[in-house]
């Protein structure tokens, strides 16, 4: 055989079979190719569908409390029962329908300026309907304390949407001292 015969011969045999191979891959590739496609799409088309569907509150930032601004100072509730008829001393916030459904607790800051002997806080709700419900806050001191009180505790007041009105009130039959001031501050409601 001469050298050309040679490689014609060789190319003939390898052109013969390189096609065939080439074909027995893309029939492998498209049958394996097929179902991956199509459990590609499938989980593509699944995870879009659950992402377009999501509720927006789950993409919302969920407010952990509420915080009451009453001014740039502090709350001060002044009261003297020694040369007084009045029984009572007070600060009331009022609110135009504020929403607190989604609170479950009222906390403030207390302290009174006295030192000596606790001193007992009346905290008054009330709501659009003209709900009222009350809770004592007990043992406030001449320091700083917090104070929480559960929304659950104010029993009486069924609509929590529409708040109008919180008080914090000295009543005298409850105060250890006849003449102090009381001072509030980081009045809010939180969610715990």
């Amino acid at each position: 055989m001469e050298k050309n015969e040679v490689y014609d011969y060789l190319a003939r045999i390898y052109l013969d079979k390189q096609p065939k191979a080439q074909e027995e891959k893309k029939g492998a590739l498209r049958q394996i190719g097929f179902p991956v496609f199509l459990i590609v799409a499938v989980i593509l088309f699944f995870s879009f569908y659950f992402i377009w569907r999501l509720p927006v509150r789950l993409v919302k930032p969920q407010v952990q409390s509420l915080q009451i601004n009453a001014g740039s100072q502090l709350i001060r509730i002044k009261y003297n029962f020694n040369n007084s008829d009045l029984k009572r001393a007070g600060y009331s916030l009022n609110f135009a329908d504020l929403d607190v459904s989604k609170f479950s607790v009222l906390g403030f800051q207390a302290r009174h300026e006295i030192k000596h002997g606790p001193l007992n806080l009346r905290v008054e709700i009330e709501n659009r309907r003209g709900e009222k419900a009350v809770c004592y806050v007990r043992g406030i001191s001449g320091k700083w304390n917090s104070f929480e009180i559960k929304l659950s505790d104010f029993s009486g007041i069924s609509e929590w949407a529409g708040l109008t009105e919180v008080s914090f009130v000295v009543e005298e039959w409850n105060a250890l001292n006849k003449e102090d001031t009381v001072y509030l501050d980081e009045i809010r409601f939180s969610r715990y």
